[in-house]
């Protein structure tokens, strides 16, 4: 699946780990009649709106893993996928463990099923080993481990995505479009992805989910204020990819994973100087190099050379030739990135500097390049763009449409 990438922080270059400044509201909700105005003008034709299921999500928030604990404060209870309760008649802590003979063991005690669902007390919330979430989980046996998934609704599901993936201290319509393009990404994946056991997971390979613990007002307003609105083209949901830094121009999606969709070609991204992944350097071992070489599938030994040979128009580089051990490999840029590690290497836009023993690579920006660049949208609304002008920049031809 396409990575959505985190933010970084904007002192530093971590992955999304949003700088919580308190929860105050540094500017006030609008009022229900100013709302009442806004449903009233999208609902009027200013935005299509076509008619979207409202199914919870499945968010997978943690598989392969041999046992997990639930726990509410105010109770939950447990079910087989019939509905047929077991065990207490309400659990405080639950510790769930795959077992060869009984299918699914709680606190112990095995229970003749390899999915059982948990359910919260109306309007509370199931900590998965103590982080807390909105909706109701399922509990599934895969093999000898276990996947945990979370049905929750759209809306309640972006209230822990939103914080994680954009600082809630940036400005509003910043968060406004980063609300609309993860909503739109999420609902995307829910309709591509209905024969598959989840539509998300709640990483970076779709998009940062931490549940409850992160909400934030400032966030929170953007969701309120753009409830429902989504990215449209021809009809039909957009596939929103955004990173944190483009380096100056975002990349056609097709040069990335063969996606060839008119409102992904790329776009000029000059605004996004402020982010501290704009330019960065690193330095990496002939080891670590052959490793990822390897990693593609090459058992090289030694590596003598890499030699840059084709780049994309946005200045990403695409194909890398490699003197080995081997002889001549020809390895696309994304291989490199992805054998080394993308939090060690940023992105493919970067030229390489042959050391004595080491490689040194200087590079630019941070993430694939695809869509929306957050560094970029967030200098365009502190400039004074709304979010819908934002959104047109980075998706062009795409239509703002409010979901059913």
């Amino acid at each position: 699946m396409a990575q959505a990438q985190t933010t970084p922080d904007p002192a530093a270059g971590a992955s999304a780990s949003p700088t919580k400044e308190g929860s105050k509201r540094p500017y006030p909700f609008e009022t229900r009649a100013n709302l009442f105005l806004l449903t009233f003008f999208l609902i009027v034709g200013a935005f299509p709106f076509p008619l979207l299921a409202q199914e919870p999500l499945r968010v997978a928030v943690t598989e392969w893993v041999t046992s997990v604990v639930l726990t509410s404060n105010d109770g939950f209870t447990l079910q087989s996928s019939s509905g047929q309760s077991f065990g207490n008649a309400l659990y405080l802590v639950a510790e769930i463990t795959p077992t060869h003979s009984f299918g699914l063991a709680v606190n112990g005690m095995g229970a003749p099923h390899d999915r059982l669902v948990a359910v919260p007390a109306p309007g509370r919330q199931i900590a998965v080993d103590g982080h807390p979430y909105y909706g109701y989980f399922s509990i599934e046996q895969n093999s000898d481990k276990l996947r945990v998934i979370n049905h929750v609704h759209i809306e309640a599901y972006l209230r822990g995505v939103v914080p994680s993936e954009m600082p809630p201290g940036w400005s509003p319509e910043a968060l406004k479009t980063q609300a609309v393009i993860a909503r739109t990404y999420a609902l995307y994946q829910q309709q591509t992805r209905k024969d598959e056991p989840y539509d998300l997971v709640a990483t970076v390979a779709s998009q940062v989910y931490k549940g409850v613990s992160v909400e934030d007002d400032r966030a929170t307003y953007a969701i309120l204020a753009t409830e429902g609105q989504v990215l449209t083209y021809d009809g039909q949901i957009a596939q929103t990819f955004y990173h944190s830094t483009s380096g100056g121009r975002t990349e056609d999606a097709k040069l990335v994973w063969n996606i060839d969709l008119p409102y992904l070609k790329g776009v000029s991204c000059p605004l996004d100087r402020a982010s501290s992944m704009y330019q960065w350097r690193r330095t990496f071992s002939g080891e670590q190099i052959e490793a990822a070489v390897r990693k593609a599938g090459y058992p090289v030994n030694a590596v003598s050379t890499l030699t840059p040979i084709r780049w994309s128009e946005a200045g990403r580089l695409l194909s890398v030739r490699i003197l080995s051990d081997m002889g001549e490999i020809i390895l696309s840029a994304g291989d490199i990135r992805k054998g080394i590690g993308p939090s060690k290497l940023p992105s493919t836009r970067f030229e390489i500097i042959p050391l004595e023993n080491d490689f040194e690579i200087r590079g630019m920006g941070w993430g694939h390049g695809v869509g929306l660049c957050q560094w970029g949208a967030r200098a365009m609304a502190d400039s004074g763009l709304p979010y819908h002008e934002i959104l047109a920049y980075y998706y062009p031809g795409t239509v703002l449409s409010l979901t059913h």
